[in-house]
């Protein structure tokens, strides 16, 4: 049987990572069977699987990295491929999957481990544990993400700046959906699959913060979901 790690449930979502929720959204448009396994980070650590999720153990073969198992399961299945959009609208996938794999991702984590929501975070996630700890845990993670946010673009901005570079990211995808009914097309594609898992992460994740408040305000990103959901065969986002 062909494994899948990912991280369990969480936040309303039915897959806590957006790259595990890209790679199901693969293996459902494929129908690639396989059985997922739920860690949590500190599992991955103890077992030896690194630090980072998806991977997949095919054939006794180990791939980590969102995009080598979405090579590597349509190359598996033979003569099954991935929906490919027109060569005019190739640059506008890649254009948008860059946009929230590198811009997004990393605001989406600023807004979940910076500031006060951090902490009701912590203490809605963990209500057994005393306050203190879960602050513990909330000033660890904001310290721990901002060197991680120190390699990307928004490093040094204010908070201020930071929701504006949301805004933009915002402005950008609900102008693309507006014109085209899937992100590089009006098909389905592998490019969907991202652009959505991203979305739905923010979306419909319960813990409401800032930018799910913001992304909340444009119904067409609820609509795009529930269409590249259809297109797979029917995907729930949600848990």
């Amino acid at each position: 049987m062909n494994i899948l790690y990912g991280l369990p449930p969480g936040g309303g979502l039915k897959q806590g990572s957006p790259w595990v929720m890209k790679v199901q959204l693969g293996m459902r448009c494929l129908q690639f069977e396989y059985s997922l396994q739920e860690v949590s980070f500190f599992e991955l650590k103890i077992k030896g699987l690194g630090r980072k999720v998806p991977r997949l153990e095919i054939d006794n073969n180990v791939i980590c990295g969102s995009e080598k198992i979405l090579a590597a399961i349509e190359n598996y299945q033979g003569s099954e491929k991935y929906p490919v959009p027109e060569d005019r609208d190739i640059t506008n996938g890649t254009v948008y999957v860059r946009l929230v794999e590198d811009h997004l991702f990393w605001i989406i984590c600023a807004s979940k481990y910076f500031g006060p929501e951090a902490k009701k975070m912590w203490e809605a996630m963990l209500p057994s544990l005393p306050r203190f700890i879960c602050s513990l845990f909330a000033l660890i993670g904001e310290k721990g993400m901002k060197r991680r946010i120190m390699i990307t673009s928004l490093d040094g901005l204010s908070h201020d700046e930071i929701v504006q570079e949301a805004r933009n990211d915002i402005a950008a995808l609900s102008d693309r959906l507006s014109h085209s009914t899937f992100i590089a097309g009006n098909g389905l594609s592998v490019y969907d699959f991202s652009v959505a898992a991203h979305l739905a992460s923010i979306l419909y994740w319960s813990f409401d913060n800032w930018l799910t408040d913001l992304f909340r305000e444009e119904e067409i990103f609820y609509q795009y979901l529930d269409r590249v959901g259809d297109a797979v065969g029917g995907f729930e986002f949600r848990a």
